[in-house]
C-alpha cells in the first residue's frame, strides 16, 4: 500500500468507524480495509489476512461474518465525509449489482431471471446507491436481494442469520426502500435519483418517488405508452402513443446539447427533444394519471429513431441539466468498474448475510480511498473543474407544480 493511501485510510477510519463500540472492532476494521486495498487477486478473507503476519484470518473472519456491529452507522458515516470533504454529490444514482456464483452456498444465491443479463443465472442480487458527481461517484448503501427460498426456509435464514424483518422484494422494492430509507434517515441533503428502469415496468417506481417527493430521472423503454398532457382533460383515459413515437413526431424541435460522456471523458453533442406527458398510476381504477416531462435524445448513426428515453418530475430544471444528471449512471459504471469491481465487491463468499454487508460497507469504504489516492497523483484543479461545468441545483429546486400550458421545449430554457 502506498503512503497516500494508509494516510486516507487512517483518515477516513477515523471518521466513519466512530459508531464501532470497542477499539478493537476499530482496528480490525482498518486491517480489513487495507487488505482490500493492497491484496492482489480475489479479496477473500484469506487473501487479506495474508497480508498480515500472525494468527490473523480467524480474527477477521470473526469480525466480518459473526461480529454484531451496525454497518447502516458506517455507511451514513462515509456519505457524511464525502459531501463535507470530497464533492457534494449531484445525484443518487442507483446501480444494480449481479454477482454470478458456481455453489448454492452464499447467502442469497439462487437460478433466476436478471433482466441485465436478459437470462436466468446462478447468482446473488445486490441494488447500490452512489453519490454521483461530474469527477467521481461513491457507493454508500447496498441491499442485498434475498430470493424467496432465503426468507421462507427456516433451515437457509438460520444457516444465514437472517433477521425475521428481512423479505425478499423485487430488484425495484428493493431499491426503493433504500431511497426512502437513505431520505428520511440519513444526514443527507435529497439529491435527484438516477435510474435504469429499460427492462422493468416504471409505474410502480414512478408513483413511489411521487409519493417520497423526491426527484427523479428514470431510463424508460420507447415502448412506454404516454399521453399528452391537456388543461381540460387528466383522466387516465387519454389516448396514448408509446415514447419512442411520441419523440419521432418531435425530432423537427431536437435542440443539440453537450455533455460529457463519463466512459470516456469526452465532451460529446447529441440533439435532445422533451415533451410533457402523462402517464398511468399506480394507484386504484380511476387514479389521476402522473404529469411527468419525457426527454428523448439520438445518439449518431441511428437516424430518425431516438435511442433514450428518461422520464423525471424535474419540471423546472432546464432539460439540458436533466440529460447530464442522467448521464452519471455512466459515471457509477466507469467507477464500478475502475475501483469498486476490482477492490473486490464481488468476492465475498461466506454464508452470512450480515458478513456480506459488512463486507460490502469496506469495500465502499476502500473504493473511497482509491479514489482519493488516485486524485493525489493528479491536479486536483483539473479534476474539480469539469464539475463547475455541470451547474449545482439545489434539491429544493427540483420539485415545484407542473408549469402552464406553454411549450417550454420552445421556451429557451435549453
Amino acid at each position: 500500500m502506498t503512503p497516500n493511501a494508509s494516510d486516507f485510510v487512517e483518515v477516513l477510519s477515523n471518521s466513519i468507524f466512530k459508531s464501532l463500540p470497542r477499539s478493537e472492532q476499530r482496528r480490525w476494521a482498518q486491517v480489513y480495509l487495507k487488505g482490500l486495498l493492497a491484496s492482489p487477486g480475489k479479496k477473500t478473507i484469506r487473501n487479506i489476512a495474508g497480508e498480515w503476519q500472525g494468527p490473523v484470518e480467524q480474527s477477521l473472519q470473526q469480525f466480518i461474518s459473526k461480529s454484531p456491529w451496525e454497518w447502516s452507522p458506517v455507511r451514513q458515516e462515509l456519505a457524511r465525509f464525502l459531501e463535507n470533504n470530497v464533492q457534494r454529490s449531484l445525484a443518487w444514482v442507483i446501480q444494480p449489482l449481479v454477482i454470478e456464483k458456481a455453489g448454492s452456498h452464499s447467502v442469497g444465491v439462487a437460478r433466476q431471471f436478471v433482466a441485465q443479463l436478459g437470462r436466468v443465472a446462478n447468482c446473488q442480487q445486490a441494488v447500490g446507491i452512489w453519490l454521483a458527481g461530474d469527477t467521481a461517484s461513491f457507493p454508500v448503501e447496498w441491499n442485498l436481494i434475498l430470493p424467496p427460498p432465503w426468507t421462507t426456509e427456516s433451515s437457509l435464514r438460520r444457516r444465514a442469520r437472517i433477521p425475521e424483518a428481512t423479505e425478499s422484494p423485487t430488484p425495484v422494492r428493493a431499491a426503493l426502500h433504500a431511497v426512502k430509507q437513505m431520505a428520511e434517515k440519513w444526514p443527507l441533503e435529497i439529491r435527484p435519483v438516477v435510474m435504469d428502469l429499460q427492462d422493468m415496468e416504471p409505474v410502480e417506481a414512478v408513483s413511489a418517488f411521487v409519493g417520497m417527493h423526491i426527484p427523479f430521472i428514470l431510463r424508460v423503454d420507447g415502448s412506454l405508452p404516454v399521453a399528452l398532457r391537456s388543461d381540460a382533460r387528466r383522466r387516465a383515459d387519454l389516448r396514448s402513443v408509446t415514447a419512442v413515437d411520441l419523440i419521432r413526431l418531435l425530432r423537427a424541435q431536437r435542440r443539440p446539447v453537450e455533455w460529457i460522456c463519463h466512459l470516456t471523458s469526452e465532451r460529446k453533442t447529441a440533439p435532445l427533444v422533451a415533451q410533457d406527458v402523462l402517464i398511468r398510476s399506480a394507484g386504484p381504477a380511476g387514479s389521476e394519471p402522473v404529469a411527468l416531462q419525457l426527454l428523448g435524445a439520438w445518439h449518431p448513426g441511428s437516424g430518425d429513431l431516438p435511442t433514450e428515453f428518461w422520464l423525471t418530475n424535474m419540471v423546472r430544471t432546464p432539460p439540458v441539466q436533466t440529460f447530464r444528471l442522467a448521464k452519471l449512471a455512466d459515471r457509477v459504471s466507469r467507477d464500478f468498474d475502475d475501483f469498486c469491481d476490482p477492490i473486490g465487491i464481488r468476492d465475498f463468499s461466506g454464508r452470512s448475510f450480515r458478513g456480506w454487508h459488512h463486507h460490502a460497507t469496506l469495500v465502499a469504504a476502500a473504493h473511497t480511498v482509491a479514489v482519493l489516492v488516485e486524485w493525489s497523483g493528479h491536479n486536483r484543479e483539473k479534476q474539480t473543474a469539469r464539475q463547475a461545468e455541470l451547474p449545482f441545483v439545489p434539491a429544493t429546486n427540483f420539485l415545484h407544480a407542473p408549469p402552464p400550458r406553454s411549450q417550454w421545449i420552445t421556451s429557451g430554457q435549453f
